[in-house]
């Protein structure tokens, strides 16, 4: 057989394929081209390559393998092995057809031979480096072998779920939320795996194996639901960095052993006050302001040239952190998505549909009022006018059009933000309740439901602890009823100051306006909290994964700009607020 010369000639084998014709296919392509050396009727292989990547389709072997062919040497990236009903695994190939060839794609179908019949599916390879792998017949799902480390089901403008296999000791699969997207960090920190699909019915679990001690991700699951998948390997020094937190790392610059390989938005996922918070990598502005905190250093970012974490006292020096990008390159797990999905798709997974530019309070439609500006500035312009010798008597008219800006900022804020916020919660609460009751007979997944219930309890009696009680339209007649009396002692008394009397009034304002910073703030930890426990909870009972995808969907449908929550996010800090 030609096989058998060659693997002669080569002098090793690389599963059963010959080393010669793998190095042959990453001399021989020109880089972004597509090339195919279809081999399958007399040795039974075909490859499909682009320069960067390449597929083998072998008789005997009932999975597809990838390889890297950017280095000297290829090398072995994953293996992508259908399944059928039943989890039925193929045991080899029985045909590889070549559907069609261009620049810029190859496009094979491959019938796999299994212990009771056959499953079938087209295997697309791109220019850019995409692999789309689409069932065509009795195929359920794809199986994705490779070295993981970690696994991110990531979130743009929230926190990622971050999985380790070490912290599931006796676990033999993890059952997480299908949210269109799982990214692997594979081992060496110069990998990084990506696998996105459309929305329809999916349903992901990892894989787990190896002793205590060595656990590790050894492959993810995912049913297809007869949509596509693609799958795409990202290759750079550096493209991820693991760092072992230490209390040295504590009110002290820590310079890293790291420099990102590429211009992107790199990110860090920290503890603070036990919430897993992200940061954004910042090239400047070390020195930020949050409520609630108050001034402090950012955590991460660079001086000097070189990249710096520095942990204030309310983030956690246990642990570890992860650095990794999700876009803003081409070597980026979302670039997967926006070259390779439709538009309404990409808005759907990267969450646009979500977003809009929002400002903090629009002019007051009442009053006509001038004096905006942020909460901070107009609240302590009132009142250094108020307390100002010799201001009351002068500014009449414009004490009492600046209480109506003040006033209608009050409004905004409970209407738009605290009337939201309760009714998310009031909303899942009622969803919650109304899965027990559908549940009432499964134990794994009532025990899930009433966990979330729990810790939505609790954000539910903190965040009206802040109200007194009171719904926000009570708030609004209490502060319509201050902004009247504090006209009526403006107007009444001309002429003569009136700090002693009209100070309390603009106290109560202030209160509420205030309450946007704080509510701001634990809304936003709660929810993120809640969001995260769901991505978590749910990993050992299977039907746990989707009521913790609805969950999570309603949050980030009602999480909206935080400026004050989450600090330096992709998308909340450029200014993009949640839709209803």
């Amino acid at each position: 057989m030609r096989r058998s010369r060659i693997c002669s000639f080569a002098g090793i084998c690389i599963f059963g394929l010959p080393v010669l014709l793998i190095v042959g296919m990453a001399v021989c392509a020109e880089a972004g081209a597509i090339s195919v050396l279809d081999g399958w009727e007399d040795d039974g292989y075909v490859s499909l390559d682009n320069g960067e990547c390449s597929l083998i389709f072998s008789r005997d072997d009932g999975s597809v393998r990838v390889y890297d062919l950017s280095k000297a040497q290829p090398v072995e990236v994953m293996t992508l092995a259908p399944f059928g009903a039943d989890e039925e695994r193929a045991t080899g190939v029985s045909s590889c057809k070549v559907l069609a060839q261009s620049r810029n794609e190859a496009r094979c179908q491959v019938a796999f031979s299994t212990a009771t019949g056959s499953m079938a599916a087209i295997f697309v390879l791109t220019s850019r480096g995409a692999i789309q792998v689409r069932p065509v017949e009795n195929m359920e799902g794809l199986s994705i072998s490779a070295p993981f480390k970690y696994g991110v089901l990531p979130s743009r403008h929230l926190d990622d779920n971050i999985y380790d296999a070490s912290d599931y000791p006796d676990v033999t699969h993890l059952h997480i939320p299908s949210e269109n997207l799982f990214i692997g960090l594979l081992e060496g920190g110069n990998r990084i795996l990506a696998c996105a699909w459309p929305s329809g019915g999916q349903s992901v679990r990892l894989a787990l194996g190896g002793a205590e001690g060595e656990r590790r991700i050894e492959r993810l699951e995912l049913t297809l639901a007869g949509r596509e998948a693609f799958i795409g390997a990202f290759s750079a020094p550096g493209i991820w960095h693991e760092v072992e937190l230490t209390p040295s790392y504590e009110e002290q610059d820590v310079t890293l052993e790291w420099e990102p390989p590429f211009g992107a938005r790199w990110k860090t996922q920290l503890s603070e006050l036990g919430v897993p918070t992200t940061f954004s990598h910042l090239h400047s502005g070390r020195r930020q302001w949050r409520p609630t905190i108050g001034y402090y250093t950012y955590p991460f970012f660079s001086e000097g040239g070189k990249v710096v974490l520095h942990l204030h006292k309310k983030l956690s020096s246990e642990g570890i952190a992860l650095i990794y990008a999700l876009e803003g390159h081409a070597k980026t797990p979302y670039s997967l998505l926006t070259q390779n999905l439709g538009v309404e798709e990409q808005r759907k997974m990267l969450e646009l549909h979500l977003v809009e530019h929002y400002y903090v309070l629009d002019p007051n439609p009442i009053d006509g009022g001038q004096i905006m500006a942020a909460h901070c500035s107009g609240r302590d312009q009132l009142k250094y006018t108020t307390l100002t010798v010799g201001a009351q008597a002068r500014e009449v008219p414009f004490l009492e059009t600046h209480i109506g800006d003040r006033v209608h900022e009050c409004q905004v804020i409970l209407t738009y933000s605290v009337r939201r916020s309760l009714d998310c919660m009031d909303g899942l609460d009622k969803r919650i309740e109304g899965w027990l009751r559908e549940e009432s007979n499964n134990l794994g997944v009532s025990s899930f439901l009433r966990s979330l219930r729990d810790t939505l309890g609790a954000m539910q009696q903190d965040y009206r602890g802040r109200l007194d009680g009171d719904t926000p339209e009570d708030k609004i007649k209490h502060i319509r009823a201050m902004a009247e009396k504090y006209r009526s002692v403006i107007r009444e008394g001309a002429g003569r100051e009136l700090c002693p009397e009209i100070l309390f009034y603009i106290n109560e304002l202030n209160k509420i306006i205030s309450l946007d910073e704080d509510e701001g703030r634990r809304f936003g930890s709660w929810a993120r909290k809640l969001f995260q426990q769901a991505g978590y909870a749910c990993v050992s009972e299977p039907g746990a994964a989707e009521y913790a995808e609805k969950i999570r969907a309603h949050l980030r449908e009602h999480m909206r700009y935080r400026q004050y929550e989450t600090p330096r996010t992709s998308g909340y800090a450029s200014g993009l607020v949640a839709k209803d």
